[in-house]
């Protein structure tokens, strides 16, 4: 083999590893979102009866508010164990999604 072709193939190697990186560290946060609505309901609004709504959300309370849920996950009886299944990069575009949301009222409801 000639070091140019190792060379090329060595550096075609690298590019691939950098665009499958940057492929997987885009987040989706359509889908992270969605796999809130099963308790918080369809784009953060519960039904009358459901649980704190995310719709609205101010960005800074989402992202404290799961970062303590992460920290603490047996303070909680389900909450803190789905806030560690996310990045810091995911919790906060999802604060973005839903800070960006109709349907808080004057800060959220619980």
């Amino acid at each position: 083999m000639r070091p140019s072709f190792l060379a090329a193939a060595a550096l075609a190697a690298i590019a691939s590893l950098m665009f499958v990186s940057g492929v997987s560290a885009q987040v989706d946060v359509r889908n992270l979102a969605n796999s809130c609505g099963v308790c918080h309901g369809t784009d953060g609004k519960p039904p009358k009866n459901g649980l704190e709504r995310l719709a609205g959300m101010n960005k800074s309370e989402f992202i404290n508010e799961m970062h303590e849920l992460r920290n603490n996950p047996k303070n909680t009886h389900l909450m803190g164990y789905v806030a560690i299944g996310f990045s810091d990069l995911e919790i906060s575009k999802m604060a973005d999604y839903f800070a960006s949301l109709k349907g808080a009222k004057k800060g959220h409801v619980r």
